[in-house]
């Protein structure tokens, strides 16, 4: 709810004054029944109660609603503006009296891309009743106040055999069920009134606990940038946040801290351009991170998501085990924002080019989309070269390409094998062989592509398939490196399940020679499950998902390099 509500104030930011911030300000005030009339809205949530019998949270929210209009004082959320256009006609009727009306294409006002910010305070008030004001400059000064409550469709109290709609607006006559006008200038109780240009929203029944640390939390996780930068200062209940007190507040678990250091450095960003628009990305490196992560945040500064799917976050990309980092990505201009803002849901939270109808449209923003994952991918890449003997020491052994085929393209392993040499400890009936190389990148899937990391040496059989007589493999681009006692082991999976062993590589090492796994743990989202019976690690995921696990072996064991090994036919 606080999210909505500010996002709606940076949209309203007055452009006559681009130095001066948005500021946002949070109180609760304690109102008297009289003040928000409930001698009139007390009937109508009877009747609502009565509508909703055997609905037990229906029964439940209309009977806490009637013990709240029981009380002396109602405690109520007042958030106000100032430093914002106010809402200027269209805008106030889009707010008031429409519901879920996105707005026309390039237009930014309060209530959001979608008015969809104008529901969130309904949830938090125990009366669902939320009452605004504004305040603006038109022909003079112009103040307008309005309640606003949301019920279910019922009888009307007075006349028996009436149904009313489930809103209710409230005005110097009480509530009516019709598009009334709102109460304007002196007429406005003073409580309500502004004594600046903005616009005010006051939550009735507002009865939340600790709801002042919720509030410094979200807005220290979702307007971070906007107030470093000096757009926005939100004052709750007295406490200033501002671009000198931001850092004291708590950003609760995850990355949003980092992204919060990456827009404070003094980094120059770098710049990517490209058929979808113009971005600016920086990045933090360093082991204390706990997840690679890239979160897009808007041109107002808004934290708007760090989703690691492409088809909800098409800037984050996946490296693998190699390398630390989080990311921010931001349009740099207002065209590419708003472009940006158009697939964006009407929570705000994610990024989806499937929203867009035009099926020509939408293919060519995928594959715009896809060509700056694309150069994210090759800048992180690049820098995390840069720093990695500094910044990732414990990668202490990669593993090395050795070559098994011979010049005729048979493999050396293949003929032995053909040999029938008996296996001392399991039977690889069918099996296809790989040489591995260091994972530098983790590869791509359909959907989620982050690049494409050079190096990897191909099956033999390739992409396009097996040579006839020869069963296609079902692991492809496979990478492995070596921890101190573990090995990361990254492949795509062409089928659900795979089936696979770890054999050391190098002729010194017999056919039969498998690398004794003790434990696998799954360290891509997009696998399901693997598990493992004598080293025989089988992993469950869709086709064409990036899997990544870490394989845990003996730390006293030294290989020169690594053969990956399917085992089996993962198509039975």
């Amino acid at each position: 709810m606080v999210r909505e509500i500010i996002q709606n104030s940076l949209d309203a930011h007055d452009s006559r004054y681009p130095d001066k911030p948005v500021i946002v300000r949070m109180r609760i005030l304690k109102l008297t029944p009289e003040m928000i009339g409930s001698t009139s809205l007390k009937p109508h949530v009877k009747s609502s109660l009565e509508c909703m019998k055997g609905n037990q949270k229906a029964e439940k929210f209309y009977k806490g609603a009637l013990n709240m209009l029981k009380k002396k004082a109602i405690p109520t959320l007042e958030i106000t503006d100032e430093n914002t256009t106010g809402l200027i006609d269209d805008n106030w009727d889009a707010l008031i009296y429409k519901e879920g009306t996105p707005n026309k294409e390039g237009q930014t006002v309060a209530g959001g891309s979608y008015g969809i910010g104008k529901n969130a305070p309904y949830t938090t008030s125990a009366l669902s009743t939320v009452c605004y004001s504004t305040r603006y400059l038109g022909k003079g000064r112009v103040e307008k106040f309005i309640a606003k409550c949301k019920l279910v469709a019922h009888p009307k109290p007075s006349e028996s055999g009436t149904e009313l709609q489930h809103v209710g607006f409230g005005t110097s006559e009480g509530l009516k069920d019709s598009r009334f006008p709102p109460i304007l200038g002196n007429a406005i109780h003073e409580m309500f009134r502004l004594s600046h240009k903005g616009s005010g929203v006051f939550i009735v029944g507002f009865d939340v606990q600790d709801w002042e640390k919720t509030a410094k939390k979200s807005i220290a996780r979702n307007f971070f940038t906007a107030i470093h930068e000096k757009k926005l200062q939100v004052v709750v209940n007295g406490d200033e946040i501002t671009n000198q007190t931001l850092n004291e507040l708590d950003f609760g678990d995850g990355s949003y801290r980092d992204y919060y250091e990456i827009v404070k450095s003094t980094t120059d960003p770098y710049k990517i351009e490209g058929g979808f628009g113009s971005f600016e990305i920086k990045i933090k490196l360093g082991e204390e991170i706990k997840e690679n992560r890239v979160a897009y945040i808007n041109r107002r500064g808004m934290f708007v998501t760090e989703e690691k799917s492409f088809d909800k976050n098409p800037f984050h990309v996946r490296l693998g085990g190699f390398g630390k980092f989080v990311a921010t990505i931001r349009a740099v201009d207002d065209k590419t924002d708003m472009r940006i803002r158009q697939m964006e849901p009407p929570t705000h939270e994610s990024i989806e080019y499937k929203r867009i109808s035009d099926q020509k449209e939408r293919k060519n923003t995928k594959d715009n989309l896809k060509e700056v994952q694309d150069k994210i991918y090759n800048y992180i890449k690049d820098k995390i070269g840069i720093d990695s003997q500094n910044e990732f020491t414990q990668l202490t052994e990669l593993a090395n390409i050795l070559p098994i085929y011979s010049s005729n393209g048979v493999s050396e392993f293949e003929k032995r094998l053909n040999e029938k040499v008996e296996h001392s400890q399991m039977s690889i009936p069918k099996y296809k062989s790989f040489t591995v190389d260091d994972m530098s990148g983790d590869g791509n899937n359909a959907e989620n592509s982050g690049g494409d990391p050079s190096g990897a040496t191909k099956n033999r059989h390739g992409k396009k398939g097996a040579k006839k007589g020869n069963t296609a493999p079902v692991m492809d681009d496979i990478r492995v490196i070596r921890h101190t006692d573990a090995l990361r082991v990254a492949f795509t999976s062409r089928l659900r399940n795979t089936k696979f062993v770890v054999k050391p590589a190098g002729e010194e090492h017999k056919p039969q020679d498998v690398i004794p796994v003790t434990a696998v743990k799954v360290v891509s989202p997009d696998c399901r499950a693997a598990t493992l019976n004598s080293s025989i690690i089988t992993v469950k995921t869709e086709r064409g998902r990036r899997v990544i696990l870490d394989l845990a072996i003996s730390q006293g064991e030294t290989y020169t390099g690594y053969e990956i090994i399917e085992y089996g036919d993962s198509r039975e």
